[in-house]
């Protein structure tokens, strides 16, 4: 949804314009250019999906404690994240990567990545059931790309 930029020391925007000044409360517009890599509109519906997919089926417990204190709605054709906290780091919930909707049967039955959909900076690489982790490595089709990337790699 968002991204630091190195240039504007800050977060912005990157697949939707998000409206962190309103924090505890966020509204996130989804661009007109965010796209899978195919081609085809991420949607309202792919991101309410990710985001319930993390809360109930992460097994980084970080990451599971972070969502459990946002409640991520739909309102009027953008996407609604009300943290339960006035703790600015929380918003790195924003920075988690999106899946589509229907590719998230095949995302929890292996670890074969290939066929997945992404748009980001960043691609799924591995998942790891013995230790509870995902790894993302940097996604060279990467669009948005205007700051560089300095993590080859994330784990989480």
């Amino acid at each position: 949804m968002a991204r630091y930029s190195i240039d504007e020391k800050k977060i912005v925007g990157d697949l939707a314009n998000c409206n962190i000044d309103t924090f505890p409360n966020v509204r996130c517009t989804l661009n007109q250019d965010a796209l899978w890599n195919d081609g085809s509109a991420i949607t309202l519906e792919d991101i309410l999906a990710t985001y319930t997919l993390f809360r109930e089926s992460a097994h980084n417990e970080s990451t599971k404690n972070r969502l459990s204190i946002v409640d991520v709605s739909e309102d009027k054709g953008d996407i609604i994240f009300r943290f339960r906290t006035n703790d600015i780091t929380t918003l790195d919930v924003l920075f988690l990567p999106i899946l589509r909707k229907n590719d998230m049967s095949r995302f929890g039955a292996n670890n074969d990545f290939s066929t997945l959909s992404f748009s980001g900076p960043y691609v799924f690489s591995e998942k790891n059931n013995e230790s509870g982790t995902i790894t993302l490595k940097r996604n060279p089709a990467y669009q948005f790309g205007r700051d560089m990337y300095f993590l080859d790699q994330i784990r989480f």
